[in-house]
């Protein structure tokens, strides 16, 4: 960690410009990580509006750094000092593929009376360096697993001669420790030191690689035993991809082994031709030009041609006449990346000798060769999988089609239902039709449920604040005809909140028979007023919930009443029943008016 006393104007000339100005994220915290300012290069980084982010907690707009963040708050109040190039790693909400890291300076920050309460972070993000020097680290332990299975000698040198890495085999057979020649001009090692003119001529060799020649030559060097060993020696300049000499490779074979070495490479080639025939997969060698080079039993059985029909031909031999336009450009655009990942799949079809077209994956694989860049191509028949795919599509095609005309029924049923209802209260007797209207609302609710499912083709959540709207359209139409001087109120959040359809009947059941309740008991005589019904996110702390509200200004509930089975009125004694299924919550305030107030889980999509 690294650490400095407060000295408040270096900053305050840092920040002269207005913060949207500067390049690098800034931000201002109180002492409890809640922002207090942003400039617009953090609004762009999370992704959210200024005014969302002001008063709201890091915690939530990126919970990964929110811990590093914190501490580094607590650290700079209590210590009123500043935090120079604090590490801050993890995922942002919207990029949860890909880790970030950034380097933030944190100094205490003046508030309106000029104490420094607060703190300001500035940032910078190094991920890409992070991402380079991991990789690097990775590739350098490759190197040096690779050097230490070989048995010839392999080293790395920087570009003046300093050995940096060597594989075990020359240090075991020269008798020497890593630390003998780590960090050693080459030269001076214990391979060249029996002889000036040796020491002379590795040095020349090593300035001409860093000239960008690759050197060779026949040379001795010493061993263990003091003995001379005549190897084979080469070097040779390594490049970044902007072509800029970074490493030299120093090599060297003892020249006796050379006979063992060829015969090893004839037994490797040997094998290397079992495992390419007995490869399952078919299995081809393509050249730059796009000429067939090689290819193995199994491509000869997947592709109907005979090796011999295939060696030196084009491979648009197997593509068939409907995507060779798009087969040419991806040969261009793959031979045109110069980066190319070491595999690309993709699924293709190939053209059988016989006119039938086989669906493949293939997978595809720079090789290096003495003739130029080749790629080794592996297909696979995947003729099953993808009838199998097909036929899991064309299930799930009718799976949906018959949840779709399910819920369209079950809402047509319900609607014919209401109807039948709204048939009998015309003749029914007055003691009756509260009853009634009481049912055909309930059903009501329960269609607007299935109705909104198969409007929206989600057949396992609805919208709550879509359907709070929607519902309450419908009790506005059927009970305030009567009565003008009720106002019918409705808040719901921006965000989508969504609510599974086991818990969204009692839901609708709930919102129908409070909203019902209160128009019809509490405004008696004609007395006006508001029932509002609001759904509002959770407070901090409580993420996953919402809570739902239906109050009135009426005359309030009567003294007394409870909520249970002695309840005079159905529609009350549903109440905790209906919570209950719902896994809410249930508070009730009685004056003045009436507050229902339920808290339960819901998905708030972002």
């Amino acid at each position: 960690m690294s650490c400095s006393r407060f000295d408040p104007e270096p900053l305050r000339l840092m920040l002269t410009p207005p913060l949207d100005d500067l390049s690098m994220p800034v931000a201002v915290f109180d002492l409890e990580g809640r922002y207090l300012d942003v400039n617009r290069r953090l609004c762009e980084i999370i992704e959210t509006r200024r005014d969302k982010i002001i008063g709201a907690s890091a915690r939530l707009l990126a919970p990964d750094f929110a811990p590093a963040v914190q501490r580094c708050i607590d650290t700079v109040l209590r210590e009123k000092t500043v935090l120079r190039q604090q590490a801050l790693s993890g995922r942002l909400r919207h990029t949860p593929e890909r880790l970030r890291t950034w380097l933030a300076d944190f100094s205490p920050w003046p508030d309106a009376h000029g104490e420094p309460t607060q703190v300001l972070m500035v940032a910078q993000e190094v991920t890409d360096q992070v991402s380079r020097e991991r990789a690097l680290s990775d590739s350098l332990a490759h190197v040096r697993r690779v050097l230490d299975s070989l048995f010839a000698f392999v080293g790395v040198l920087t570009p003046d001669g300093t050995l940096i890495e060597a594989n075990r085999a020359p240090l075991q057979a020269a008798g020497i420790d890593w630390g003998d020649v780590h960090g050693k001009p080459f030269w001076d090692c214990k391979w060249w030191a029996y002889d000036t003119a040796a020491q002379a001529l590795c040095r020349d060799s090593v300035e001409r690689a860093a000239a960008g020649e690759t050197v060779r030559f026949d040379v001795p060097v010493m061993m263990a035993d003091g003995q001379l060993m005549d190897i084979d020696y080469m070097i040779a300049p390594m490049r970044d991809e902007d072509g800029h000499i970074t490493h030299l490779i120093p090599s060297g074979n003892d020249i006796t082994a050379r006979v063992r070495t060829e015969r090893g490479l004839l037994r490797s080639e040997r094998r290397f031709r079992e495992l390419f025939e007995t490869v399952p997969s078919g299995l081809s060698v393509v050249d730059e030009g796009g000429f067939v080079v090689e290819v193995n039993t199994a491509m000869e059985q997947l592709s109907g041609h005979s090796r011999e029909e295939m060696i030196g031909q084009r491979v648009e031999m197997l593509v068939p006449d409907q995507h060779l336009d798009g087969h040419t450009q991806k040969v261009q655009s793959y031979w045109g990346q110069s980066d190319a990942r070491p595999n690309i799949e993709r699924v293709l079809a190939i053209k059988r000798r016989d006119g039938t077209v086989v669906p493949v994956e293939a997978a595809l694989t720079r090789v290096p060769s003495e003739h130029g860049r080749q790629v080794l191509v592996a297909l696979t028949d995947c003729s099953q999988r993808e009838a199998a795919k097909a036929q899991l599509e064309g299930a799930l095609r009718e799976k949906t089609g018959l949840l779709n005309e399910v819920h369209h029924r079950v809402k047509n049923n319900l609607q014919v239902v209401s109807s039948l209802l709204s048939l009998q209260l015309r003749t029914a007797p007055d003691e009756v039709r509260l009853a009634l209207s009481a049912a055909q609302g309930r059903v009501k609710a329960m269609a607007l449920i299935h109705q909104l499912l198969y409007e929206g083709k989600d057949y396992a959540h609805i919208d709550l604040g879509i359907y709070i709207g929607r519902l309450v359209r419908l009790l506005r139409e059927s009970l305030l005809a009567t009565n003008a001087g009720i106002t019918l109120q409705v808040r719901t959040p921006d965000a989508r909140v969504e609510l599974d359809l086991q818990r969204a009947v009692p839901c609708g059941l709930l919102i129908n028979e409070l909203v019902t309740n209160a128009l019809k008991h509490a405004f008696p005589a004609g007395r006006s007023g508001v029932v509002a019904i609001e759904l509002t996110l959770p407070p901090e702390g409580a993420p996953g919930r919402v809570r739902l509200t239906v109050r009135d200004d009426g005359i309030g509930l009567p003294a007394g009443l409870r909520l249970d089975g002695r309840c005079t009125s159905l529609g009350l004694q549903m109440v905790p029943l209906l919570a209950e299924q719902l896994e809410a919550s249930l508070q009730v305030e009685r004056q003045p008016g009436s507050v229902f107030q339920l808290d339960f889980a819901a998905q708030v999509a972002t």
